[in-house]
């Protein structure tokens, strides 16, 4: 749970600068799970945290998207109608834990469900 936390903290400090940056000119696109689904995806992927500023930085709708699937994950949480894994794979890329579980959230909405808000 702690690595989660420490994820989730870095990302979010990540966001808070790029929002700084962007958001003036950030394009009109609506946030979405089907939005957020395809950053998760690729940010996943992300080895490191300049590869995951970077992610962010060329898919900054998409971010916010995660960001508000986060708050879902965050609220379940604070609910206690979800538990995170403990079981994770010992090499891992550096936000893995963070990108699954948004993902298993964005999984676990209702089918046809397409906004986050």
């Amino acid at each position: 749970m702690h690595a989660f936390y420490n994820q989730v903290h870095d990302f979010c400090q990540m966001m808070q600068e790029e929002v700084a940056r962007q958001w003036d000119a950030m394009p009109g696109k609506e946030v979405s799970a089907s939005t957020a689904l395809a950053f998760s995806e690729k940010f996943l992927l992300c080895p490191t945290t300049e590869s995951a500023r970077l992610c962010i930085q060329h898919d900054f709708p998409g971010a916010l998207s995660f960001v508000l699937a986060l708050e879902g994950v965050n609220q379940r949480l604070q609910k206690g109608s979800l538990q995170l894994s403990t079981e994770w794979p010992k090499y891992q890329t550096r936000f893995y834990i963070l990108s699954c579980t948004v993902r298993e959230y964005i999984d676990s909405l209702q089918v046809g469900e397409h906004s986050l808000s």
